[in-house]
């Protein structure tokens, strides 16, 4: 608004002026080209911006030195401008171009009218737009950008006409002409005119002066009306921006009119003009200046000047105003210029401003959200506030939970059964159950009545009329009174609706159309029910919401006994008298440790997840969620068939007796039937083992010796003679006898399965030797689904053949009686046993208090009799939540299929109440949340977190579960507002990232060599993805987000490199999936069932990873586990201290987070405490009254889940120990014996009151660190037990005698014979000093490695099956002496070698020489030995092939010897070693100096002695010294140890001894869980994650490019975990903090400022699926009464290239770094959501709001729209039976025929269109929308509205909104001046046959997304060099075996004379031998070749960027040329 002298012409006044000079700086103004100096920088001066303004500094020139060809003559046709396409309005500045030498410029002119098409190109020195004359009133700017970026391409082809005008947009022609102005620039800028014709600039506008036209009206060149035109100089002009050029041959090189132009009277066809032109070089050529503006800075709003991207240039402002920036030289004469523009957007109204907001910060504004946010909240700060402390927040878990009711067969294993006499069971009208029925015989008994009864399997259903029949819907040879068989469905959805049943006259028929037919489905009627032997109470029913039809829930609870547990249930409706049948379902339960009405399992205990990091602050011990105990002396009965059926018909459990189990004679069978007889033979058995007879009529004759006849006769009747009550005598029909040792011998095993006659009470009866597990009595409810018959049978439309046993008509005896068919194989049984649950023999005599609680039901126990005992407790039982774990509500009806443990085959008929795929659930969930969940910005933020961690469904196989992927979700919910590091960790223990990233059951390379003989690395997927995507990104950040360049390559300086991945992916190995448990979903592959909810633990089986891992470079070297405490230096018997950890395991001794017991140690056989110890404290133990919490007024035991000791505790307890106390008596206490506990017994005193059990308490020791390599003299060696009986000594290490890791041997010490083991409990871990204490004790020694003996009582033995295979006691201390050395190779990498003297071969693998871990030291000067100067020449290394083989020598020293002042940053960065606190030491072991020197606020230090005075802390200071000091990052305390440890190895080598948290020698679950918590504190607090994460939080929710200050103040706020806004302040205070960062990126000036929305290169792209979002938002999707209802969209990923949870892969829907061709890569920035902007994407788009409106969620149209499709109909399962509607249909306007979910939004009444387009406008842009496009939609709404009514013209309006550019982003584009104009073009001629293409040739490129193992593709088969030897060492055992290669011979020089192609590969070996197909080996992305690893770390050849990026490294490969992703041509 400025004049060129600085006086306003129009506007408010400004100091941006020209006068503003300090000094001799040059002052910029508006539009006015400055140009940098040729040598050295310049200096200029900007004024910041007033309110409400944008100035932006740009830079104009570059890079291209030639002159581009013209552009030949095409078809008139929109032309494509690369910049700028989106540029936003700009305010008039009224100022033309100032020429660099300042010299006078005429005033403005008055301008000729615009053109509707005209050349364009940006101007010598002005910028994109002209300024605006004083004397033409405009209401806003006329300079408008250029067309629609969502139309057009990014490039320009090379055959396109010249370029639009930068200030027009193209589009529809208008009627009156634009308004211009001209500028006219001196034509000696061209030298195109003769010399000495060249005119001034302001000569050229004083001619122009006159020149007037209406360009827009030219059609021919008479048609050009021109004022003296002749006239007109030579030179140039502009033209609105368009550059004309007339040389000295009148050329008009700016004109892409297809119609000549008269200039001069010279009739010339116009060409292209250059773009921007300069002064010409010394050569003469002119240079092409860069046709994109580049920011260089901006300032808005008053704000200081800014560095933006991509220049990234620095500014410096002072108090007044001004900001200085220093202009780069430019020295190569390019031409570069920079110019201030200046814009002055118009002020959105305060519900704009607010509309704007809420598109950021939810998933779309609608009316609700918009009013409350302009009504109940008087600022952005105090809504997210407000948002953030929403609660509840909506979990997807429990969204899903709660509306997953599922079909349920009775009593499932792991799931409870909906009890049908309560509330919420579900009950419907029809007769038959597709689900269960199937195959099941239906007959029609006639009645008094002329009716029918339907029965089913004989039980009566429904009563039907005589005219029954006219329901069939098609008979074919079909007779309905014939035997009729009910069919299965056809598919999950069945062709035929629910409502209908498919009848067979035979189960044969019912795949033979003809002898079918469908019936419609009968409901259930009875005339006299009482007749028919039914009961059938009065019950008070309810509809569900949303309505089902014919199904309702009951209301009110029935009484008990009203109705049987078996199905089928009838109940009538006390409303409307109808009769409704159970429809079972499942029960979920919620996990609520703290309820005191807590819900049960069929276990009769409460449900409840494993205690984890995530959920241990919630568990809770309870006594009341155990079984119930019933009195012994109750409830005694026999198991005959009566009372076996009764479990049936009172507890609906299917209970059988098994028969016709074979003999298992196979010997090489692990279920081998042994003989009676106890030969030597048969060692696979125990003597006390128990044979098998049962009760048989007949006994055969038999051929057995009479030997064997008599002994065993006589056992049986022993054993019968036992029973002394006569009728349980005689009803025995199952005997378990031991046979007497040696009682018989059969070494022939004739005794099998033979018979026996033993009399009984005068009778005599037969025994005949069975199967172990003949007569047996299981509950058989979980195979009653997990039978693999049951999908066969099914399938061939036959019933459930488990089920059938008790629901089918039958005797007694065979209702009860599961017979084993003939066909199955021997060892079927067996194989699923663990299925069944045993429940005694057939005929004993049992009593109700020992059956499995799964049956032990009221209805059973008051039948029986049984009693309870009153407030016996059975166990304690310790419950633990888990998130989003709540109960399912059977009033949301059945939205989501569960995917159910107990079920095999039959899910696809578990038919939804809202018809939906099985697989897309989980993308229901999020759909449904999103559009409605009130936490909108929790659920916004979890959004992005899971769009930067991903897991996706495309590479994990679990499309139809929910439960897994929503529970993955909710981390991101949970934490929305948490912190980082919990993110990071819930994810990284998270299932489903572990297999979608591949660690899981990922094994150390130790495990795989000890376990498999294969050197196989760990996994390296995570190790990569967690830095790149996750936390710190490719290349190292300063903390504003820019790159720090690498001052040696002038490169970026990469964060990580392929050592970091592989050091760290040794961290990411041995995690598994905890085991399964009840109440879950489970993605069930008959019996492989998964947890994947709760969090993953350590298995022990020796799969970690142990040595040491080296931190990533970031300001210094650091070992992960610096800073922790030494665990040697701990005090000693930690656990009695204060801080000691104990948790709770109820009636399990085993450890949990220590190295586990074998499962074996809890039977009962071997869990006598007598003979297998632990540790029971005594009463007068200080440490049971701490565990115990005695109730002061009961005396019971209040136990609590976690103790933490407030204090020390004395160890005064005796502790009964068990057997082996006695050897350490009359040494100390038992406890203090004990050098580290592992689990306590804690009975309740004897006072308590009640009949309490005992629990047991598991000492878990604080987190703490070994040194790798001990000091000397603390080593000796350990010998692990032997792997089979009777071997008694395997493998040795070393170990580190200060610790307890190893079990005691004590041998005589003349002859070491007879060795035995000493402990106090079994399980017993020691030192080496007490091992040896208690041997000598004893007149004993520690015995030599080859005496060590296996131990059961101590527990030196193991478990070799199961999850922890190698659980239990591994190794026992030695007297052998061990030393440690080390392997170097060439990189200075180590690997730990253990020296056990002679053991050299028997030496544990992992630390064994040669196949040892090699892992990073940090050496002193860089310096170690090499083999190539021959190790040095050292006596303590030598040369092993590639490495050196050294010894060691570990010295410690201290740190700080008191000669200096110290500072705490000298403790932090030379201090590594952590510290114990002093406070845990005893009394007097530590003092605080109070010496001055001493006093620091910054740290404290403790001495071993008092220091109160300076001159004595020199004397004191010593490795024993320890300082205390706050960490400068997380403000948490810490410990540091004055100490230095160094190992030294040859001559003057050492390193710095490397800390580890596991135990080489005793890995536990603990020191895993520590260690991983290291390396994510390593990641998350490392220096680049805050800017990292920064970055990507504001590119994903406000905008892409943002300015280093932003990124700078975002990652402030996540680095000191607070933020404050003046109004509110957020955060807890906490690295990390989400909470504050959040709140930072949305309150950010750069976020809130409606100035920056006319900033081009300010905001995103928006996501296609958040906009679908925003459309079902802003547009009120719901159904039509309201009711809910899920939003169910299927295949976006297909149409919009987005679908939730469907991510194309780990690197998410668009990469960040994402440049798309055109203006943004020209400026050098990214537009990462413009990835999906492709063709197919934005018009599958268009194409579905296209199809939204008038369908709803439909798919119409040939599937164009977004919802589910059946068949092109839809089912409403709202709606009655068969109302299935077309899509003429549902698009119509009738709400009984249309889709239920669709837009509801109606505009206010008696609103004008206008008004109705504006509301939508605000709603959907925040009023961003042009008024050429508002008036574009306000006229189709009007038409339509004329034409249809307002209803349809509404469904116009949103289909057109769809299309607007501005709702696809969130800045401006146009204002209401712009002009876009019809874009019009010619097609070409084509020939109806053209002739055939020749001479052309294509590579087509598959690239296989990392799919190709090329060692498997093409292998080394004939080779001179060994490459085929080699091939099949380091490939190991997936190596293809040299006669399975397709072979084929070598052409040329090639390592191999034949090569093999993989054996699948034939056609690829027939093309080849063809000469049809070539190999090229060894290609890649690399510069140059490199010829080893030592050659790259040396950093001397040139390597790609980022090159263990996947991403970077596709981009690389796909590329034609390496290192430039934009070139183009041939491969």
């Amino acid at each position: 608004s400025l004049s060129l002298s600085g006086v306003p012409t129009n506007g408010p006044s400004s100091s941006f002026s020209p006068t503003n000079h300090l000094g001799d700086l040059e002052v910029a103004e508006i539009d006015v080209a400055i140009y940098p100096e040729s040598d050295t920088t310049k200096s200029v001066l900007l004024p910041k911006s007033d309110e409400g303004i944008l100035l932006k500094l740009t830079k104009i020139g570059g890079n291209t030195n030639v002159v581009p060809p013209p552009v030949t003559e095409a078809p008139t046709r929109m032309p494509i401008t690369p910049y700028p396409t989106d540029f936003p309005t700009k305010s008039p500045t009224n100022l033309p171009t100032k020429r660099p030498t300042n010299s006078p410029t005429s005033s403005p002119v008055e301008s000729t009218a615009a053109p509707s098409y005209s050349p364009s190109s940006i101007p010598t020195k002005i910028p994109t737009k002209s300024p605006t004359t004083t004397n033409i009133p405009t209401e806003k700017p006329t300079d408008e950008p250029t067309g629609s970026p969502t139309s057009q391409p990014t490039q320009q082809p090379t055959n396109s006409p010249t370029l639009q005008p930068t200030n027009q947009s193209t589009g529809s022609p208008t009627s009156q002409p634009n308004q211009g102005n001209f500028v006219l620039l001196s034509g000696s800028l061209y030298d195109k005119c003769p010399s000495g014709t060249e005119v001034a600039q302001e000569d050229c506008l004083a001619a122009a002066i006159s020149v007037t036209a209406d360009i827009s009206t030219i059609r021919n060149p008479t048609d050009l009306l021109v004022d003296d035109w002749s006239a007109l100089p030579c030179g140039c002009f502009i033209y609105n921006n368009a550059f004309i050029d007339f040389d000295s041959n009148c050329e008009n090189r700016g004109k892409s009119w297809s119609v000549d132009l008269v200039c001069k009277n010279v009739t010339l066809s116009p060409v292209s003009a250059p773009t921007i032109v300069n002064q010409p070089t010394a050569t003469g050529v002119p240079t092409i200046v860069s046709p994109t503006p580049i920011p260089a800075g901006r300032s808005y709003d008053g704000r200081s000047w800014e560095k933006v991207y991509p220049l990234l240039m620095t500014f410096s402002c002072d108090a007044s105003n001004m900001c200085f920036v220093d202009l780069p030289p430019d020295s190569t004469g390019e031409g570069v210029y920079y110019v201030v523009e200046r814009y002055e957007p118009e002020p959105p109204s305060a519900k704009e401003e607010a509309a704007r907001f809420l598109i950021q910060t939810t998933f779309g504004t609608n009316r609700i959200s918009l009013d409350s946010m302009m009504n109940d909240y008087s600022s952005a700060s105090d809504w997210i506030k407000d948002q953030i402390g929403v609660t509840p927040l909506t979990s997807h878990r429990e969204h899903y939970r709660q509306r997953s009711n599922s079909v349920a067969r009775n009593g499932l294993e792991k799931f409870g059964m909906r009890n049908p006499h309560l509330p919420g069971s579900r009950w419907n009208r029809w007769a038959f159950d597709r689900y269960r029925d199937v195959g099941k015989q239906i007959t029609l008994q006639g009645t008094q009545h002329s009716t029918y009864i339907m029965k089913i399997d004989g039980i009566a259903r429904t009563e039907v009329g005589p005219n029954f029949a006219d329901n069939l819907v098609s008979t074919g040879h079909f007779n309905i009174w014939g035997q009729l068989y009910m069919c299965r469905g056809s598919s999950e959805f069945a062709s035929l609706p629910e409502a209908k049943l498919v009848l067979g006259n035979a189960l044969e028929s019912c795949d033979m159309q003809f002898n079918i037919a469908s019936i419609r489905m009968p409901t259930v009627e009875f005339f006299d029910p009482a007749s028919l032997g039914l009961d059938i109470p009065v019950a008070s029913l309810e509809e569900l919401d949303p309505v089902v039809l014919d199904v309702k829930l009951l209301a009110s609870p029935l009484s008990a006994g009203s109705l049987k547990k078996s199905w089928p249930n009838f109940v009538k409706d006390a409303q409307t008298s109808e009769y409704y049948v159970e429809d079972r379902r499942i029960e979920m339960l919620e996990i609520d440790p703290a309820n005191v009405s807590p819900q049960v399992l069929s276990s009769k205990t409460c449900p409840s997840a494993p205690k984890t990091f995530l959920n241990e602050n919630t568990c809770v011990v309870r006594s009341d969620c155990s079984p119930p105990v019933y009195h012994p002396s109750t409830g005694v009965f026999t198991l005959d068939a009566a009372n076996i059926q009764r479990f049936y018909d009172l507890g609906g459990h299917y209970v059988y007796r098994i028969n016709n189990l074979p003999i298992i004679t196979d010997y090489r069978s692990r279920w081998e039937t042994f003989s009676p007889c106890n030969d030597a033979i048969q060692f696979k058995r125990f003597d006390t083992d128990p044979f098998r007879f049962v009760r048989k009529d007949g006994c055969s004759a038999s051929h057995l010796d009479s030997s064997i006849k008599t002994a065993i006769s006589q056992a049986l009747a022993a054993e019968l003679s036992q029973i002394s009550d006569l009728n349980e005598r005689n009803s025995k029909r199952v005997l378990d006898v031991v046979m007497p040792k040696n009682a018989c011998q059969d070494p022939f095993k004739t005794a099998r399965g033979a018979s026996f006659t033993v009399v009984v009470d005068g009778a005599l009866t037969c025994w005949t030797h069975s199967n172990p597990d003949e007569w047996s009595v299981f509950n058989f409810d979980s195979w009653l689904v997990l039978h693999p018959g049951n999908l066969e049978a099914f399938t061939n439309h036959k019933k459930n053949p488990i089920a059938d046993i008790a629901e089918s008509e039958g005797s007694l005896e065979d209702k009860v009686t599961l017979n084993m068919p003939g066909w199955h194989p021997d060892d079927r049984f067996p194989s699923y046993k663990s299925n069944f649950i045993y429940v005694g023999n057939w005929g004993d005599k049992v009593n109700f208090a020992d059956m499995p609680t799964s049956v032990q039901e009221p209805e059973l126990a008051s039948f029986f009799g049984a009693e309870l005992i009153p407030d016996a407790v059975s166990d304690y039982v310790e419950v633990c939540a888990s998130p989003g774990e709540v109960a399912n509500d059977p009033s949301l009806g059945h939205q989501y299929r569960l995917q159910k443990a107990d079920e095999t085959g039959e899910k696809g008929n578990d038919s939804l109440d809202q018809d939906g795929f099985g697989w897309n659930g989980k993308n229901r969930v999020w759909n449904t949340i999103s559009t409605f969940a009130p936490d909108q910005l929790r659920q916004r933020v979890a959004w992005v977190l899971s769009s930067l961690i991903v897991v996706t469904s495309v590479d994990i196989n679990r499309e139809h579960s929910v439960e897994d992927w929503s529970s993955y979700h909710d981390i991101f919910v949970r934490n929305a507002f948490g912190n980082y590091f919990d993110v990071l960790k819930q994810v990284s223990f998270h299932k489903l990232m572990a297999t979608m990233l591949t660690y899981h059951e990922s094994k150390s390379m130790s495990h795989n060599f000890e376990e498999d003989g294969v050197m196989i690395f760990p996994d390296e997927n995570y190790a990569r993805e967690i830095m790149q995507l996750f936390t710190i990104g490719l290349y190292k950040l300063n903390q504003d987000g820019t790159v720090v360049i690498d001052q040696n390559t002038g490169e970026p300086a990469e964060t990580y490199d392929n050592d970091d991945i592989m050091n760290f992916s040794r961290a990411w190995t041995n995690f598994k999936n905890q085991e399964q448990r009840p109440n879950l979903e489970v993605y069930a592959d008959f019996f492989s069932f998964e947890n994947t909810i709760d969090p993953m633990m350590f298995p022990t089986t020796d799969g970690r990873d142990v040595f040491p891992k080296t931190g990533l470079n970031d300001g210094g070297r650091v070992y992960i586990g610096d800073k922790n405490k030494r665990c040697d230096a701990m005090p000693p018997k930690a656990w009695l201290r204060k801080g000691a950890k104990f948790i709770f395991r109820g009636s399990d001794p085993n450890v949990e987070l220590g190295r586990k017991d074998p499962k074996y140690w809890v039977d009962p056989v071997w869990s006598d405490p007598q003979h297998y110890s632990r540790v029971i404290l005594d009463e007068t133990s200080n440490l049971h009254s701490e565990l115990c919490n005695a109730d002061p007024v009961t005396g019971a035991c209040r136990f609590a889940s976690t103790v933490i000791l407030a204090n020390d505790v004395d160890c005064i307890g005796t502790c009964n120990a068990g057997e082996y106390k006695q050897h350490i008596s009359g040494l100390q206490p038992c406890e203090c014996s004990i050098d580290e506990i592992r689990t306590v017994r804690v009975d309740n005193p004897a006072t308590a009151t009640g009949n309490l059990p005992s629990v047991w308490y598991e000492y878990v020791r604080d987190t703490c660190v070994q040194m790798a390599f001990p000091e000397p003299g603390y080593m000796k060696a350990v010998s692990e037990i032997g792997t089979t009986y009777p071997t008694v000594a395997n493998d040795a290490m070393c170990a580190d005698t200060r610790l307890a890791t190893a079990g005691t041997a004590c041998c005589d010490p003349n002859n070491n014979n007879s060795p035995k083991n000493i402990c106090l409990f079994r399980g017993e871990r020691t030192t080496y000093d007490t091992a040896k204490l208690r041997c000598e004790s004893n007149g004993l020694v520690t015995c030599p490695w080859s005496t060590i003996p296996i131990n059961y009582h101590c527990g030196t033995d193991i478990q070799w099956d199961g999850d922890h295979y190698k659980a239990g006691m591994r190794f026992s201390w030695t007297n052998e002496d061990c030393s440690m050395k080390v392997q170097i190779d060439e990189k200075g990498y180590v690997a730990m070698v253990h020296d056990v003297g002679s053991l050299t071969q028997q030496v544990k693998g992992r630390v064994r020489i040669d196949v040892g871990t090699y892992f990073q030291v940090f050496w002193d000067g860089d310096s170690f030995p090499t083999t190539s100067n021959g190790c040095e020449g050292s006596s303590s290394c030598e040369v092993r092939g590639t490495t050196c083989f050294c010894s060691t020598t570990v010295h410690t020293s201290p740190v700080f010897d008191g000669s200096a002042i110290i500072t705490k940053e000298q403790l932090l960065t030379k201090l590594h070693i952590g510290a114990p606190n002093p406070a845990l030491f005893d009394e007097g072991f530590y003092f605080r100096c109070t010496a001055s020197a001493c006093i620091s606020p910054d740290f404290s230090v403790y001495f071993t002695q008092v220091v109160d005075k300076n001159n004595d802390i020199s004397q004191a200071i010593d490795e024993k010294t320890i300082f205390e000091v706050t960490d400068p990052l997380t403000g948490k305390t810490m410990f540091l140890s004055n100490t230095n440890s160094m190992v030294s190895v040859g001559s003057g080598f050492s390193f710095r001894n490397p800390p580890m948290f596991n135990s080489p020698v005793d890995q536990t679950q603990r020191d895993a869980l520590a260690e991983t918590d290291a390396v994510l504190h390593h990641y998350v607090q490392h220096s680049n994650t805050a800017p990292f994460i920064a970055t990507r939080l504001i590119q994903h929710l406000v905008t892409s490019n943002p300015s280093p200050r932003y990124v700078g103040d975002v990652a402030e706020a996540f680095r000191t975990g607070t933020y404050s806004d003046g109004v509110n302040t957020f955060g807890t205070g906490t690295y990390g903090d989400l909470e504050a960062t959040v709140a930072s990126v949305f309150l950010d000036d750069e976020a809130r400022s409606t100035t920056l929305d006319a900033d081009v290169t300010h905001g995103r792209a928006r996501e296609p699926l958040l906009k679908l979002i925003h459309f079902f938002r802003a547009m009120e999707l719901d159904t039509e009464d309201k009711r809910s209802r899920e939003v169910d969209l299927i295949y976006l990923k297909d149409k919009i290239g987005q679908e939730s949870h469907y991510a194309p892969s780990v690197f998410s829907f668009f990469l960040a770094e994402y440049q798309p061709i055109g203006p943004v890569l020209d400026m050098n920035l990214v537009a990462p959501e413009a990835q999906l902007f492709d063709a197919p994407k934005l018009i599958g788009f268009l194409n579905g709001m296209a199809n939204l409106p008038f369908y709803g969620i439909a798919d119409c149209e040939d599937g164009k729209g977004f919802g589910p499709f059946f068949f092109s109909r839809f089912k409403i399962t709202d709606h009655p039976d068969e109302r299935w509607y077309q899509c003429h249909e549902a698009g119509s306007l009738n709400p009984d025929t249309h889709v239920p979910h669709r837009f509801r939004w109606l505009p206010e009444s008696n609103a004008s269109p206008a008004e109705i387009v504006s509301e939508m406008d605000l709603l959907l842009t925040g009023g961003r929308l042009s008024s050429m496009n508002k008036g574009i939609i306000t006229q189709a709404y009007a038409v339509a509205a004329e034409a249809y009514g307002d209803a349809t013209a509404l469904q116009h309006a949103i289909s057109h909104f769809a299309a607007a550019p501005e709702f696809h982003v969130t800045n401006d584009l146009f204002s209401n001046e712009t002009q876009l104009h019809e874009r019009t073009s010619t097609v070409p001629d084509i020939p109806e046959n053209p002739p055939p293409v020749t001479d052309y040739k294509a590579i087509v490129y598959i690239y296989l997304q990392g799919a190709l193992d090329s060692y498997s593709l093409l292998m080394p088969n004939v080779c001179a060099n060994g490459l085929n030897t080699q091939y099949h060492q380091v490939r190991g055992d997936i190596a293809i075996a040299n006669h399975r290669h397709l072979v084929i011979n070598s052409i040329g020089d090639q390592p191999c004379s034949k090569f093999g192609v993989h054996p699948e590969m034939g056609y690829i070996q027939q093309l080849y031998n063809m000469g049809e197909a070539s190999f090229v080996a060894n290609i890649g992305p690399l510069f140059e070749p490199i010829a080893d690893n030592i050659e790259f770390k040396q950093g001397t050849k040139q390597v790609p960027p980022s090159l263990f990026a996947h991403n970077v490294q596709t981009a690389e490969t796909q590329g034609v040329s390496t290192g430039d992703a934009t070139a183009g041509g041939i491969l």
